[in-house]
């Protein structure tokens, strides 16, 4: 009896760390993610206003 607890015990405990792994990767990658978006909006931001820049000067 008390070794098929210990068996589950064991078994939660790989699969908690598993799942606890996973989701600590996906919030690496929603970071990165969400640093690449804000990069790729500013250099948007920054190519439209360079354009309106131009065509004030023009």
């Amino acid at each position: 009896m008390d070794s098929v607890k210990l068996r589950k015990l064991c078994f939660m405990t790989l699969f908690g760390g598993y799942v606890l792994m996973i989701v600590k990767h996906m919030k690496q990658e929603y970071v990165i993610y969400r640093q690449r978006c804000e990069q790729l909006k500013f250099d948007r931001d920054k190519r439209a206003n360079n354009l309106i820049y131009k065509a004030r000067n023009i």
